[in-house]
């Protein structure tokens, strides 16, 4: 009887001093509660996921949570593309990571509205966490217009990447016009 209560004894300091740390599917609380985690819309610079040590380059476009230095170039070691995709340079993927860590998870979405956006080629309860707090604005900040300031970025930032190519097809168009209006 008494090695019965000295175990519990012991298994009960035990468990008392030893932290539980983490729980198996904890990624979308664990970025919604942990101060140094950042999420962010970047575009990818370079990606060398066959070397010896894999990295991917990185040019943060939109911050969604965290200290996140958009227009820089950051460089992380051991990518971990969330899901099975062809990762392709110059495209804007949606990035996860923590302040300090130099590993970082990155997905395939379907959009660049956050209230709308659906991770690609993942499944599961804890995806579907990561979406919905996603869309209902936790990572980020309140909302403008039924916006998310971060929406509103991203978008600006593609019309002043695509502003050549529109003001190009402007022009034409109105050539065009007064060609045809002159005949």
């Amino acid at each position: 009887m008494k090695r019965l209560i000295a175990l519990l004894a012991v298994l009960i300091c035990m468990a008392m001093i030893l932290p539980l740390t983490a729980f198996a599917g904890d990624i979308p609380e664990s970025l919604l509660y942990e101060e140094g985690a950042q999420i962010f819309f970047g575009e990818v610079l370079s990606y060398h996921p066959d070397k010896k040590n894999p990295d991917i380059e990185v040019s943060p476009v939109v911050g969604i949570k965290g200290n996140v230095k958009e227009g820089t170039k950051q460089t992380y070691i051991n990518p971990n593309p969330i899901g099975s995709f062809k990762v392709r340079e110059g495209k804007v993927y949606l990035f996860t990571c923590y302040e300090g860590d130099n590993y970082i998870d990155f997905f395939e979405v379907t959009t660049y509205n956050t209230r709308t956006l659906k991770v690609r080629h993942v499944e599961g309860p804890m995806w579907d966490r990561f979406e919905q707090y996603l869309n209902e604005g936790k990572y980020g900040e309140a909302k403008i217009d039924g916006m998310m300031p971060y929406t509103a970025d991203i978008i600006r930032y593609s019309i002043r990447v695509a502003a050549p190519a529109i003001a190009a097809a402007w022009v034409i168009s109105r050539r065009r016009k007064k060609l045809l209006a002159e005949k």
